[in-house]
């Protein structure tokens, strides 16, 4: 079948293979069963290692169900890295991007549903009366550490084994953490580049993601 969509494009020209592989983003349980029986993969992002498990799991036996081999269903998840030498600021920044994620119905749900009841009640109450300030601060320690990576790309380990111990595969994905600007991100890839020419035995699961790829174009 062949679906035609307006108003979107591929930034990326598809590699020239025949079978071009299709990877679902899920967010979802039942998300996750669908695109399991029929999609190459799933992309997750933003899922906290404890909830990515049980999807991995519900993912795995769905495959199977299907009459599909579950050990070749591919897991990837996106970790969004806040890389800078000041931690302090690096956590402003995840906190930014977290209160805009919540801000959607879909993700706030998975929150919820991953254990952050209490954080997406408070930090929707703030956003509802325009407190941005405070719905940043409503973004717990706990809820950044479960999501993201902060610091330099050696701190990254921890985040990325908890989220191969759930069953991923890790793309680390460098985002600025001072403006929404081209220099920013352009400051943030260059920290990333740097600090991973600086470590002998580089995690093997950091790699470029797409933002690095049209950077390095």
């Amino acid at each position: 079948e062949f679906f035609k969509i307006k108003g979107f494009g591929l930034q990326a020209r598809p590699p020239g293979v025949a079978n071009l592989p299709i990877y679902v983003a899920a967010l979802g349980l039942t998300a996750a069963k669908r695109a399991a029986r029929y999609a190459d993969g799933l992309i997750l992002t933003l899922t906290p290692p404890s909830y990515e498990r049980e999807l991995v799991q519900i993912a795995q036996q769905s495959a199977e169900a299907a009459g599909r081999d579950p050990t070749r269903l591919k897991i990837i998840h996106i970790l969004p890295s806040f890389p800078s030498d000041d931690v302090a600021v690096a956590a402003g920044a995840a906190r930014r991007m977290i209160c805009r994620y919540v801000a959607l119905p879909f993700y706030a749900n998975m929150f919820a549903s991953a254990g952050f009841r209490e954080e997406v009640k408070d930090i929707q109450e703030t956003l509802e009366r325009q407190q941005m300030q405070q719905a940043q601060q409503a973004v717990s320690k706990r809820m950044i550490n479960a999501v993201a990576a902060l610091g330099n790309v050696a701190s990254y380990q921890e985040g990325i084994e908890r989220h191969q111990a759930a069953g991923a595969e890790v793309v680390v994905y460098p985002n600025a953490v001072t403006a929404d600007e081209p220099a920013a991100w352009h400051d943030a890839i260059e920290l990333v580049l740097e600090q991973r020419r600086e470590i002998a035995n580089e995690p093997k699961n950091i790699v470029r993601s797409f933002a690095w790829q049209r950077y390095l174009q």
